[in-house]
């Protein structure tokens, strides 16, 4: 029967070391250095630097393939919404850090931001113009993060609304904030452009 290798453990108080395998018996004595556990009164554990340094090793080759495997390349076109870009929206509150945190799905019809394991996706369609794209990068920036119930939320968004954009939704509920949000920019667009008609025919 083959013998166990031998490694290095060390106390992290007095760095006395001893020879011990690397994976030592949970009541293995050369785990733990005794002088120093009779003097603070509680069990000092030994470490084995080795081991360690091969942890720390495979918890960054761990990082690194989970920042490979949630990296998203999105194809040509994917944030664009009726010729507004999504991504512009979300960095313009955001910044780019945040890029890898937003999805653009095509759907038959309108409806709310969906966010699930902190990825926000977005909707797009033949039935969506800039109006919606706005509308949804307002409602996703304050759902993703603020944090409190529904009603502080609301508040929110009709805040960062009028802040944004000059009017302020009414909201009754999250359910339709988006559509709701939508049609108020989509009318104070064309009041403006029906004021800018008036003014040129007077």
């Amino acid at each position: 029967m083959s013998r166990s290798k031998l490694s290095r453990w060390r106390c992290p108080h007095c760095s006395e070391g001893k020879l011990a395998p690397s994976r030592p018996r949970r009541d293995d004595v050369r785990k733990y250095c005794i002088p120093c556990s009779e003097r603070t009164g509680r069990l000092v554990e030994r470490v084995n630097p080795a081991r360690e340094n091969v942890r720390a090793k495979r918890a960054e080759v761990a990082r690194a393939k989970r920042r490979r495997t949630h990296t998203f390349k999105a194809p040509p076109g994917y944030y664009m919404i009726a010729g507004c870009c999504i991504r512009a929206l979300w960095r313009s509150r955001n910044g780019e850090r945040f890029d890898n945190e937003i999805r653009v799905r095509t759907t038959m019809r309108a409806g709310p931001v969906s966010i699930k394991d902190g990825i926000v996706t977005f909707r797009k369609g033949p039935w969506a113009d800039e109006y919606d794209a706005r509308a949804q990068a307002a409602v996703g920036i304050i759902r993703k993060h603020r944090g409190g119930d529904e009603a502080y939320l609301r508040i929110c968004i009709r805040d960062y609304i009028q802040q944004s954009y000059g009017v302020r939704p009414r909201l009754d509920s999250l359910r339709n904030a988006e559509i709701e949000v939508a049609a108020l920019l989509r009318a104070k667009a064309a009041a403006s452009m029906l004021g800018t008609l008036d003014r040129k025919s007077a």
